[in-house]
């Protein structure tokens, strides 16, 4: 179940695990009605999407992105046809340490 309260208002982030890629979904169900039915959004998500965080920043930080992206790709008030965002998420090893990489795309000009 995706928790829909977000932002999370008058209430202290807490630092917990929290599974990015279900924090990605629910900012992009957060945006339902700022995403037009010609703009299509692709997500390739990694397997284990769990990290000890604060969630409330990670949704602020998506939700920005994300918006910065659909407003790109809206342009000037019209979108062309097949536009697309496309999200992934992946885990990295790289010199003794884990990285967690979200990367959004779009085909904005």
């Amino acid at each position: 179940m995706l928790n829909l309260s977000y932002p999370n208002q008058g209430k202290a982030s807490r630092l917990q695990w929290t599974d990015v890629n279900e924090a990605v979904k629910s900012t992009l169900l957060l945006m339902n009605t700022r995403i037009k039915s010609s703009l299509q959004i692709v997500t390739d998500f990694c397997d284990n999407g769990a990290l000890l965080m604060y969630p409330d920043k990670l949704h602020q930080v998506l939700y920005n992105i994300i918006s910065n992206a659909v407003d790109e790709v809206h342009g000037e008030g019209s979108i062309k046809t097949n536009e697309t965002i496309k999200i992934s998420t992946s885990r990295e090893e790289k010199y003794e340490a884990n990285y967690f990489l979200i990367e959004i795309f779009n085909s904005g000009s």
